[in-house]
């Protein structure tokens, strides 16, 4: 980012915003699978806690065009 700020541009390549992205996906997808929603216990009733890392991970896939607002405009 700071070399294309350098250079006098706005936003990053349509090539390195698909591959930061893709990344970007790939991580998250990776934390969702190392932490998975726990499985309720036998005879447990009402709803379950997520764990933090779940729900940060929740919040960055949902929220993913605003966490990564800063590529599309500097």
């Amino acid at each position: 980012m700071e070399k294309a700020q350098v250079q006098g541009l706005a936003c990053l390549s349509k090539e390195e915003l698909i591959s930061f992205e893709a990344r970007y996906d790939e991580l998250v997808a990776q934390g969702l699978a190392i932490n998975p929603v726990p499985e309720r216990p036998p005879g447990q009733r009402g709803k379950l806690k997520k764990p933090l890392p779940k729900n940060l991970l929740d919040r960055l896939k949902v929220n993913k065009p605003a966490v990564l607002a800063f590529m599309y405009d500097f």
